[in-house]
C-alpha cells in the first residue's frame, strides 16, 4: 500500500473552522456548483404497515418498518452558517428521542460500511478520519429556499456504503433539485443486511414509494415539485428504481451501472415477470465498456421511452461512487480499481458521471435542451476527455 505521507500530514490539518464558505469541498474534485447553497437535513418516520421486529424483542420505538431519509436540498444563502464535515454525515442524530435507538443502529451500519471499503484493517480508521475531517458543501437545517424543485431519490447498491456519494447529491442539489437516499436496512431487524433476490428488489422499491407518500405530507413537501420525479440507482439500487419505475410515474431514470443484464439478474428479472411495454420513463445508462452487454437486455429494450447508454472504456463498478476521489485525497489506491485504470481515471469517470446525472435530469425533468446535446455526444464535457465515453 503507498500512502503519500504529506498529503495525510496536510488533510489531518483541515480545520473546517477556517474553510471559506465559498470554496469546493475537497470532496467534488473539479465540480463547480450550481447557484444555490446546499442545504442537509434528515426526515425520521415509521412505516407501520410493515412489520420490522416482534413485540417480544420491540428495541425501537415501533415494531413498524423504520426509515431515516438523508435529503440534500437549495437552501437559502447564510454565510455564517458552518458547513458540515463528511463525519457529521456518519455521525446523525435522531429528530425524536423515539428514534435515539434506530439512529444509533444505522450510525453503526454507516461506520461499519465506509471502515469496510478500506481494503488494509490496520489503516481503515486513521484513512476514515482524513475524509471525515473534510467540509462538504452542505448547511444543517438550511432554510428552504422559496421554490418548488423536482425530486430525485437515490437507490443504494447492495449491502452498500451509505454515503457513497455525497458529492454526486450536494452538486445535484446546488443545481436545484431535492435529493433523498434511502437507507437499505434488510427485512428485518435481525437481518439488517439484504440479499440479492426477488424479495428484497419488491421490498425496496416499496420503500421508496412509501418514502415519496412521507414526503408529500411532510414540511419537505413543500417545495418539491411532486410531478417532476427521477430516480438514480447504482449496481442493485438501479434494479430497484427500475422495478418502482415500472409501475408508477417516473420522467427519468438513471442506472449506475445497475444491476439489469449479469446472469443472477436475468434470473430475477424472469421471476418477476414484469411488463415495461407501458413504461414511458427516459433512462440514463452508464456502464464500463466490458458490460456492454446490458445493451441486449431483454429488460431494457422491452422499454419503450428515450434511452441513453453511455459507455466507460476504463471504469470499474465502484468509479460510479465516490471511491476514486478518496484514492486521490489520501493517496491510497483502491485495490478493486488500481490494476485496471488510473487514479486520476478513476475521479475523472466519477466527476464525469456527475455531471451527466445532472444534464440527465436536467433535461428529463426540467426539458433542458443543451443537456439533451450532452448526453447525445455533441457536446463534451471536460473531464470526460480521459473517459473514453462511448454514445450508443
Amino acid at each position: 500500500m503507498k500512502i503519500n505521507l504529506l498529503c495525510l500530514i496536510i488533510l489531518c490539518l483541515v480545520n473546517t473552522q477556517g474553510w471559506a464558505q465559498n470554496s469546493t469541498s475537497p470532496l467534488w474534485g473539479t465540480l463547480k456548483p450550481g447557484k444555490y447553497e446546499v442545504g442537509f437535513q434528515t426526515q425520521w418516520f415509521v412505516d407501520e404497515s410493515r412489520v420490522y421486529q416482534q413485540e417480544d424483542q420491540l428495541s425501537l420505538a415501533s415494531k413498524g418498518r423504520p426509515f431515516r431519509l438523508m435529503v440534500w436540498y437549495p437552501a437559502k444563502a447564510n454565510y455564517n452558517q458552518i458547513k458540515l464535515t463528511f463525519g457529521d454525515y456518519l455521525n446523525l442524530q435522531a429528530s425524536e428521542q423515539r428514534f435515539a435507538a434506530w439512529a444509533e443502529l444505522m450510525r453503526q451500519k454507516d461506520l461499519g460500511t465506509a471502515q469496510r471499503q478500506f481494503a488494509e484493517e490496520e489503516f481503515r480508521d486513521s484513512l476514515l478520519n482524513i475524509i471525515s475531517a473534510m467540509p462538504t458543501m452542505a448547511t444543517l437545517n438550511a432554510a428552504y429556499f422559496d421554490d418548488q424543485f423536482p425530486l430525485i431519490i437515490h437507490s443504494l447498491g447492495l449491502n452498500n456504503y451509505q454515503e457513497e456519494s455525497t458529492a454526486m447529491w450536494e452538486y445535484l442539489a446546488s443545481n436545484g433539485f431535492v435529493v433523498v437516499v434511502l437507507p437499505q436496512i434488510g427485512a428485518h431487524i435481525d437481518q439488517i443486511r439484504s440479499d440479492f433476490s426477488i424479495q428484497t428488489i419488491q421490498r425496496e422499491s416499496m420503500d421508496i414509494g412509501v418514502s415519496i407518500k412521507f414526503l408529500r405530507k411532510s414540511n419537505l413537501g413543500k417545495i418539491i415539485d411532486f410531478e417532476k420525479i427521477g430516480l438514480l440507482g447504482h449496481s442493485l439500487g438501479g434494479a430497484v428504481a427500475l422495478h418502482y419505475a415500472q409501475k408508477n410515474r417516473i420522467k427519468g431514470l438513471a442506472l449506475l451501472d445497475g444491476a439489469i443484464s449479469d446472469e443472477d439478474s436475468e434470473r430475477v428479472w424472469k421471476g418477476l415477470n414484469l411488463d415495461f411495454s407501458a413504461m414511458h420513463s427516459q433512462i440514463l445508462n452508464l456502464f464500463p465498456i466490458y458490460k456492454k452487454d446490458i445493451l441486449e437486455s431483454p429488460v431494457l429494450k422491452a422499454i419503450p421511452g428515450e434511452q441513453y447508454p453511455i459507455s466507460y472504456e476504463k471504469a470499474t463498478h465502484f468509479d460510479f461512487q465516490q471511491w476514486p476521489i478518496y484514492s486521490q485525497l489520501t493517496g491510497v489506491e483502491d485495490p478493486r480499481g488500481a490494476a485496471y485504470r488510473t487514479v486520476e481515471i478513476g475521479v475523472n469517470n466519477y466527476l464525469t458521471t456527475c455531471q451527466m446525472v445532472y444534464h440527465f435530469f436536467n433535461y428529463s425533468l426540467k426539458g433542458k435542451k443543451k443537456s439533451k446535446a450532452i448526453l447525445n455526444g455533441e457536446l463534451a464535457i471536460s473531464e470526460s476527455q480521459e473517459c473514453g465515453l462511448k454514445f450508443w
